[in-house]
């Protein structure tokens, strides 16, 4: 080929191809070497074919020779053909699952619309047979899965088998309140005690027989339902007719707590702990409620949730984990606000602190060390963390009225806070280290809470508190953003707002150099740089852009009106007014001409409309206050600034 048009350049072929085209150039050669023969042979008529049989036998042998060889020739062209069939399918389906896997549905539609290239102009019919067949192997990757239609709620299977049980276990609890109520007419305070422990024990065994039946939540249910009766039992037995002391009322309800525990192990159950670990911190209230045992109430109870604390963490129970915490402060406070109202308190809050401290270091060591409840531990240890700190706030007004008593409190609450801030400090470096990001989170933010409210203790009453504020607010939104700790971020945010609201209160500008001027230079710095650090992460989310631009540009106004307002402050109206405006005017102008130097549409918008905004006032408010010819040279001065920054947009960049 390349000796017939030397102009051609020779191509690489892949060795399918290359195989392919020496075939065919073989099968072009020996097809000319039979035209060659029949040219020097041509056919005759039959007559002489008949009678010179003899001399037409090595042509005829040629021919039957050529025509094996293009026999076989085709053949292999035809296996070459399928095998680049099947090469194509290959590859087809290769290219789709490829786009199917990195989402690109062109390439998809590219690999079902090509076709197997042919070497001839016209089509061979066996090349056609085998085309659909690269359809078919694509046709199940270009399928769109079938979503999964939700399951209809089986009503009957939730109000028979989950709710109904649940449901009339109280109302069979209230039936047996009643048959008290029909023995305690009827037969004696033996018989009642009796008749609740067999209560108990029909209910056990009952409940037992339905799970062996694989009727599991009423089987739960009953189980609950005994340990229940059987503490509320054990609860007459001793208040109501005495007939154990209470230290022997305490043992058979622990007992019971314990069987509760048992069975909820034994059957995988969460609603027999739940349900146990009520009645538990129930007991100390059932059995002994006067005030001289307050103290043992307190260890009792933080000693049974390092009980349930373990148990939850064992068996993996996150509702139980959630509600031991839960109701460990209900309990003591319940048992607080019962000291306060009989006035017998004094002296409680310490052993409150110190029981609540012992629960939260439970916690961490849950959090931190075992990991038993992942994520689950991060909202529960930081409002654990929170109530502590109250529990610790409340021993501020123990015992008020001594000046060393007061001054003591207040020292060992600050060591409190101090204390938390550097340990939270370091349990957040120790889970950077580690990269664990719930530990980062939850830490970070504690140690900011402890940090702000031991500032607020220290601090004394001054308005350049507001700048250390906005500081600490400041480097808690960065850590925050920075880790992706969201509640870390609302805290900084929560305090920057609650701090501009005091900024707002109390920080006026009354003169230029003041207290008041350094605290608003804090916070434009700090508005600065929420922006900076927004533009630096490349985000999304523009509007949140757009929301900052405005939120600088109307604190810079009112910083630059305050200033204006104390220069101004013995001129007269009109005077005060004229450089108020003036003050508008530049700062709109120093905008559009940043804008545009910076190439930043947002902020030359910005300042057009406070250029508009100016302009508004102007009209509506200098027109009716200041003089004519302070008037007229605001409107001279107006209309050049805006003539002014309406050429910036002609500057070629």
């Amino acid at each position: 080929m390349n000796s017939e048009n030397p102009e051609l350049k020779p191509v690489e072929l892949l060795p399918l191809g290359r195989e392919l085209a020496v075939g065919l150039s073989g099968f072009g050669k020996r097809y000319a070497c039979w035209l060659r023969v029949n040219r020097q042979n041509p056919p005759q008529p039959v007559e002489k074919r008949q009678n010179e049989k003899e001399t037409r036998l090595p042509a005829s042998n040629i021919f039957i020779e050529e025509e094996k060889l293009r026999g076989d020739q085709m053949d292999r062209i035809e296996q070459l053909e399928q095998r680049v069939a099947v090469l194509e399918q290959e590859v087809a389906t290769l290219k789709t699952d490829l786009a199917a896997k990195q989402g690109n549905q062109p390439a998809k539609r590219e690999a079902g619309q090509s076709a197997i290239p042919t070497t001839t102009g016209t089509p061979d019919k066996r090349v056609e047979k085998t085309a659909p067949r690269i359809e078919d192997a694509e046709t199940p990757v270009q399928k769109t899965p079938v979503q999964a239609k939700p399951e209809p709620v089986d009503w009957e299977y939730r109000l028979g088998r989950v709710w109904l049980p649940r449901i009339f276990i109280f109302v069979l609890l209230l039936g047996i309140i009643f048959a008290f109520t029909i023995v305690a007419i009827a037969g004696t305070e033996l018989i009642r005690v009796l008749l609740g422990f067999g209560v108990a024990a029909v209910l056990y065994f009952f409940g037992e027989r339905q799970i062996k039946k694989q009727m599991v939540a009423l089987g739960t249910v009953l189980l609950s339902g005994a340990v229940s009766v059987a503490i509320l039992t054990t609860f007459a037995m001793h208040v109501l007719y005495g007939f154990v002391p209470p230290f022997i009322a305490f043992i058979l309800n622990l007992i019971w707590i314990g069987l509760g525990l048992f069975l909820s192990d034994r059957h995988r159950s969460e609603a027999i702990a739940i349900l146990t670990a009520c009645a538990g911190y129930l007991v100390p209230f059932l059995v002994e409620g006067k005030e001289h045992a307050a103290h043992f109430v307190i260890w009792y109870e933080t000693a049974f949730y390092a009980l349930l604390l373990l148990f939850a963490v064992r068996k993996s129970y996150k509702a139980l984990f959630y509600m031991a915490s839960g109701l460990w402060h209900a309990a003591v406070f319940i048992l607080y606000i019962n000291l306060l109202i009989n006035q017998v308190g004094a002296g409680i809050s310490y052993s409150v602190v110190l029981g609540a401290i012992i629960q939260h270091a439970l916690l961490c060591w849950v959090a931190f060390y075992k990991k038993g409840m992942g994520e689950a531990t991060v909202p529960v240890l930081f409002s654990s963390f929170v109530l502590t700190t109250g529990w610790a706030y409340s021993t501020l007004e123990e015992v008020p009225g001594i000046l060393l008593q007061a001054s003591l409190q207040h020292a060992l609450f600050n060591l409190y806070l101090l204390a938390a801030a550097v340990a939270y400090g370091w349990f957040a470096y120790y889970g950077r280290e580690k990269q664990n990001r719930e530990q980062i989170s939850v830490s970070i933010s504690i140690c900011t809470v402890s940090v702000v409210y031991f500032l607020y203790q220290i601090l004394p009453d001054h308005v350049l508190n507001l700048a250390v504020y906005f500081i600490v607010a400041t480097v808690a939104i960065y850590l925050g953003f920075h880790f992706k700790a969201v509640i870390q971020q609302v805290i900084g945010l929560l305090l920057y707002i609650f701090t501009t609201f005091q900024l707002f209160s109390t920080a006026w500008i009354r003169d230029v150099f003041s207290a008041e001027t350094f605290v608003w230079l804090v916070v434009i710095g700090t508005m600065l740089f929420f922006y900076r650090m927004l533009a630096a992460a490349s985000l999304k989310q523009e509007g949140l852009k757009n929301f900052m631009i405005a939120v600088n540009a109307f604190f810079h106004l009112v910083f630059l009106t305050q200033l204006a307002g104390a220069v101004a402050e013995s001129w007269s109206v009109s005077l005060w007014m004229m450089l108020q405006s003036f003050v508008w005017m530049v700062y709109a102008a120093a905008g559009v001409a940043l804008g545009v130097w910076k190439d930043n549409k947002k902020i030359r918008l910005a300042g057009m409309i406070l250029l508009l905004i100016t302009l508004c006032k102007l009209i509506f408010v200098d027109m009716h206050t200041v003089n004519l010819f302070i008037r007229t040279i605001l409107f001279i001065a107006l209309g050049t600034v805006g003539l002014l920054v309406s050429r910036l947009f002609y500057v070629k960049k």
